[in-house]
């Protein structure tokens, strides 16, 4: 099956595709040959895709998948190679986001939601980062 995974900035990868797992709010799920039409928004976390008999592997964040029959369609607001995650500057947003999490007596509830999402991406990120 052919596999396209897009980012705003274009292409992360594009192929043919034996195997794929996705990060999806409905949970982690493994994509085959003939898997069955789905459509979920994604989750952050990591995406690993056998593609052309090579394993590759990106941090996403943010998007949507779409499986069909013959087709992967990944579109993603980010898509990373563990490589090229900048790991000082993860852990710096990191702390950045705890500090602000020590006092939500001043934040709004969705700032609160807001700012979780990005503590659970950046620690993501860094998991993905060291190889986890």
């Amino acid at each position: 099956m052919r596999i396209e995974v897009v980012t705003p900035s274009g292409s992360a990868l594009t192929g043919t595709c034996t195997r794929a797992v996705v990060p999806t709010k409905m949970g982690e799920i493994t994509v085959l040959p003939e898997h069955i039409p789905v459509i979920s928004t994604l989750a952050h976390g990591r995406l690993s895709a056998t593609v052309d008999g090579e394993e590759h592997i990106f941090a996403i964040a943010g998007g949507f998948i779409e499986v069909g029959k013959e087709s992967i369609n990944v579109v993603a607001e980010t898509a990373i190679r563990p490589a090229d995650i900048d790991i000082d500057a993860e852990q710096e947003r990191k702390l950045e986001v705890e500090s602000m999490l020590a006092d939500v007596t001043s934040l709004s509830i969705d700032e609160i939601a807001n700012l979780n999402r990005e503590l659970v991406r950046t620690e993501k990120f860094l998991g993905i980062a060291a190889g986890k």
